[in-house]
């Protein structure tokens, strides 16, 4: 971190807007994408997006015991392609990022919701396009919010025969490795929740569906 501090920062993803988990007290929620229930179609999804934001989310979050957050946008995240100007009303401690840096409570946390092509969803690029995308991410972060995973890294997707295969973005490792922040928070592959600390970065992959939607697993707390 910037500065040497004691904050407890609560990481969660991939819920989908189900909000039935139970968020402990905590100075800082980081949201690493897909927050919002979609169709698989950017306009249809939009008034429903709109909706769950402004009259379940909102609500929602107010009531929890949090001083502030910070979230960005995944694949499901239809209205953050449209308009993300709706992320950015939803409160003032609520802090929306979009390819941009911010420092909160003295944590440098850069956000960017990217990730390779899957299905047509939202924000899902060329590797060739998220170099470009990653070449922006700056050095001496202490935080990188990410929607998409590494390549290798908590990424696995399975099949219904188990085959499983890698959704995560080899482009975002060689940045990773020049950047080096302390910790590495993201979502996507539901079937690969977990915390690892590969050459003294921590990678957390906080998904709290599985890989058949049931919302089944719980925040992961660092400090």
């Amino acid at each position: 971190m910037t500065k040497k501090t004691n904050k407890t920062i609560t990481c969660i993803s991939d819920f989908h807007g189900l909000l039935t988990f139970k968020i402990e007290p905590c100075d800082l929620l980081l949201i690493a994408g897909d927050l919002l229930p979609a169709y698989h179609d950017k306009f249809l999804s939009a008034n429903l997006q709109i909706n769950w934001l402004q009259n379940e989310f909102k609500p929602w979050l107010k009531k929890q015991p949090v001083k502030e957050t910070c979230l960005i946008c995944g694949n499901h995240c239809w209205l953050g392609e449209i308009d993300n100007s709706y992320f950015r009303k939803i409160g003032k401690k609520v802090h929306y990022l979009q390819d941009e840096e911010i420092t909160i409570q003295g944590i440098r946390i850069y956000g960017t919701p990217h990730s390779p092509e899957f299905n047509n969803w939202a924000f899902g690029k060329t590797e060739k396009s998220l170099e470009k995308y990653w070449s922006n991410i700056p050095e001496n972060i202490d935080i990188l919010l990410c929607h998409c995973p590494p390549f290798n890294i908590f990424d696995k997707t399975y099949n219904s025969n188990g085959i499983y295969r890698n959704i995560g973005s080899p482009s975002l490792n060689k940045r990773i490795d020049i950047i080096r922040p302390k910790y590495v928070v993201f979502g996507h592959a539901h079937g690969e929740y977990g915390r690892i600390k590969i050459d003294n970065i921590e990678y957390i992959n906080c998904s709290l569906m599985n890989e058949l939607y049931d919302l089944c697993k719980k925040p992961i707390t660092i400090q």
